[in-house]
C-alpha cells in the first residue's frame, strides 16, 4: 500500500520540493512559547478517483514539518489580488499595522525553527523580481462553517445557493465529536476533515482562466485563539508523494496551542501609608496592579487554510483551469497541475 498521498488540511497539489536558498526564518512580536507540530496532525485518508477506496487510517499520525507562533496578533492583514504576490497578506510579508508582525521576506520561506522548509521566493508576478513568497488564502473555517476567499477578483470556492460546496469543502468538529461543529465558545481540540467530491475540478474551471502553469507544493493551517494564532506548516516531501493525479479525501486532529501570556492583575500587597523616621508607622493592604505571567488555552476562534504556489519549471504540460488547486490539488490531493490566475 502506498503511503504516499495522504495530505491533511491543506488542499493542495503537490510536487518535489527543489534545493532552495536558505532565507531568513520570521520576523515579528509575539509569544515566547514554542509552538509544537503534534498540534496538528493527518490522521486518515481516502482516495476519491478513479475508483473510491476504503478509508484508510494512519497508524503514526503525521504531524505538521514546523510551526511559527504562538502569535499576539490577527492573521491579518488579508490579501487583496490573493495570488501570492510579495506585499499582499500577512504571509507574504505585508506587515500589520496594528500588531507590527511582519514575516520577512514572508511566512515559511527558507529555514524555520532549525528546519529548512524547501520554501523559497519566486517571481510570480513576472516582474523580473525573486520577492514572491506565494501564499494564497484558500479560506477561514468560522461560526460553523467554511468560507472561501476571492482569488484574483473570483470566487473560487462558491456558495451553497450555488456550486454547494461550502459545506462540503472543510468541516471541523469539536473534542471527540464527529457531529457537533466547532464554534467559538469552548473548542479545544477536535477533528478537521477535507470530503471534496470527484466532480470538484471541473466546478472550479468555470471559474478560471490560463495565465503561466504552476503546482502548489505545501500548504498551512492557522489556528487563532483569543489574540493568539499559531500557523503549522505541511510539505509534499514529508510524504513522499508519487501518484501524481488521484483526488483523495483527508483528515485529522489539532489541539489548540497553550500561550505564554503576561498581563497586569490586581493582587493584594501591604503597603506602607505613613512613615516615620525613615520607617513604617502604618500599614495597610490593598489592590496594587502586577504583571504575572502564566500559560493558557484558548478556544478556537476560527482555522484558517492556506496553500503555497512555487512557480513551474518551463517544461511543465498545461492543464485546463485554474485552481485544480481548488480541484484536484487543493481539493483532494495527487500532484495535479493547475493554471494560476492572471494577475
Amino acid at each position: 500500500m502506498s503511503k504516499s498521498i495522504f495530505l491533511p488540511a491543506a488542499l493542495i497539489a503537490f510536487t518535489g520540493l527543489p534545493m532552495t536558498q536558505v532565507y531568513a526564518g520570521t520576523v515579528g512580536s509575539g509569544s515566547n512559547v514554542n509552538c509544537n507540530p503534534a498540534d496538528v496532525q493527518v490522521t486518515w485518508y481516502q482516495q476519491i478517483t478513479p475508483a473510491v477506496g476504503p478509508q484508510i487510517s494512519v497508524v503514526n499520525p503525521i504531524s505538521a514539518l514546523t510551526c511559527i507562533g504562538a502569535y499576539d496578533s490577527n492573521d491579518k492583514p488579508q490579501p487583496k489580488t490573493n495570488l501570492g504576490y510579495a506585499d499582499d497578506g500577512l504571509f507574504n510579508g505585508e506587515k500589520d499595522k496594528q500588531s507590527g508582525l511582519e514575516f520577512d521576506p514572508g511566512a515559511f520561506i527558507g529555514t524555520v525553527n532549525g528546519v529548512n522548509t524547501g520554501l523559497a521566493l519566486q517571481d510570480l508576478d513576472n516582474d523580473g523580481v525573486v520577492d514572491d513568497p506565494g501564499w494564497i488564502t484558500v479560506g477561514k473555517y468560522e461560526d460553523k462553517e467554511f468560507t472561501g476567499n476571492l482569488v484574483n477578483g473570483q470566487d473560487i470556492i462558491g456558495d451553497d445557493d450555488s456550486t454547494g460546496v461550502l459545506q462540503s469543502f472543510f468541516s471541523c468538529t469539536e473534542g471527540s465529536s464527529d457531529t457537533k461543529k466547532c464554534d467559538d465558545d469552548d473548542t479545544t481540540f477536535g477533528k478537521w476533515s477535507l470530503t471534496p467530491d470527484a466532480g470538484i475540478p471541473d466546478r472550479f474551471a468555470t471559474a478560471s482562466r490560463e495565465s503561466d502553469k504552476s503546482f502548489f507544493d505545501a500548504f498551512a493551517i492557522v489556528l487563532k485563539g483569543g489574540d493568539y494564532f499559531t500557523a503549522f506548516l505541511f510539505t509534499a516531501a514529508q510524504f513522499g508523494i508519487t501518484d501524481l493525479m488521484n483526488v483523495y479525501n483527508f483528515g485529522g486532529t489539532f489541539t489548540m496551542p497553550t500561550v505564554s501570556v503576561t498581563e497586569k492583575v490586581e493582587q493584594k500587597q501591604k503597603v506602607c501609608t505613613e512613615y516615620k523616621n525613615n520607617k513604617c508607622k502604618e500599614w495597610e493592604w490593598k489592590d496594587v496592579l502586577v504583571e504575572k505571567t502564566t500559560t493558557k488555552q484558548y478556544d478556537l476562534s476560527h482555522i484558517t487554510l492556506l496553500a503555497h504556489d512555487p512557480q513551474a519549471p518551463d517544461n511543465v504540460i498545461p492543464e485546463p483551469g485554474i485552481l485544480t488547486l481548488l480541484g484536484v490539488g487543493l481539493l483532494g490531493f495527487g500532484w495535479m497541475r493547475r493554471a494560476r490566475l492572471a494577475g
